[in-house]
């Protein structure tokens, strides 16, 4: 029942102009300034550019992660189910399927590799969550004690 309708829309979709675009890990690196950002979540990719500067953790955390693989980051954060939905809004087509996963992880690490020479990683924004965690242990147990 269900997967009979997947399969309809599926085939329908084949058959029709709407197929997503697909995208190399080398196209896609290219996109990774605060002007043309994209993203791949979940092998999708998303231009996420008109995002940046209503994202509640700030634009700089995605740019970051711009042009290459950002799921890790993307589901390490504990979006909620909303900002997931959310996310679809950018969404511009696929991740292909190149010649093997090395080459869409070399493209993906090298975008990385880019992004953290240049802006501290994600160091910058760890180190002080780091901080503040350690400093509301501390309180915590001061008061445990008093």
């Amino acid at each position: 029942s269900s997967r009979v309708l997947w399969t309809l829309a599926v085939t329908q979709l084949k058959g029709s102009s709407k197929m997503p675009k697909t995208f190399t890990a080398a196209e896609i690196s290219k996109h990774d300034t605060h002007e043309d950002c994209w993203i791949i979540v979940r092998k999708k990719v998303y231009d996420v550019t008109r995002f940046l500067d209503d994202h509640p953790g700030g634009g700089e955390v995605i740019v970051e992660q711009a042009g290459g693989d950002s799921t890790n980051a993307f589901e390490g954060v504990g979006h909620s189910e909303q900002a997931k939905k959310d996310l679809e809004n950018y969404y511009i087509g696929d991740l292909s399927e190149e010649a093997g996963s090395a080459t869409t992880a070399g493209a993906a690490a090298s975008a990385s590799a880019k992004k953290e020479e240049s802006s501290g990683g994600f160091s910058k924004f760890l180190v002080p969550v780091v901080i503040a965690a350690i400093g509301g242990v501390l309180f915590f147990l001061q008061k445990q004690q008093a």
